[in-house]
């Protein structure tokens, strides 16, 4: 298990990194943070995020499942894994094993173990955005 403090701690200062990490596909990005918005009901980072998840080529019907608190079931095995990543941090504590084995296997091939830094791109990203 791998505590969401740690991977805070250990990540790269507030505002970096997130939005320039080539190993997380741009839409990947845009779902983890539109999570992030629609749990904290931040209405600019919303505003915002929606316009940049349709230019990274997401769906409406996407975009409003998300910001309506809801895991769309038409989800890719990527997009779905950065959903369970980010809704599994926001709800506090630990981050399950299974999760984070889940986005190792999805985003990195499982050639990491550990929290090295692209695999903690999305745990950084969820993290930077639950602060503003």
């Amino acid at each position: 298990m791998v505590e969401v403090s740690q991977i805070w701690r250990s990540g790269v200062g507030a505002g970096e990194g997130f939005v320039d990490i080539p190993t997380l596909p741009k839409p990947i990005r845009e779902i983890a943070i539109l999570v992030t918005g629609a749990k904290f009901h931040a209405a600019y980072e919303l505003y915002a995020h929606v316009l940049v998840a349709e230019l990274r080529g997401l769906p409406d019907d996407k975009i409003a499942t998300i910001i309506a608190g809801q895991r769309p079931s038409d989800f890719t095995r990527e997009e779905a894994v950065a959903y369970d990543t980010a809704a599994a941090l926001l709800s506090g504590g630990v981050l399950p094993d299974l999760i984070y084995r889940q986005g190792n296997r999805a985003f990195w091939g499982g050639r990491h173990r550990g929290v090295h830094k692209p695999d903690r791109a999305l745990l950084h990203g969820v993290g930077h955005f639950e602060r503003f």
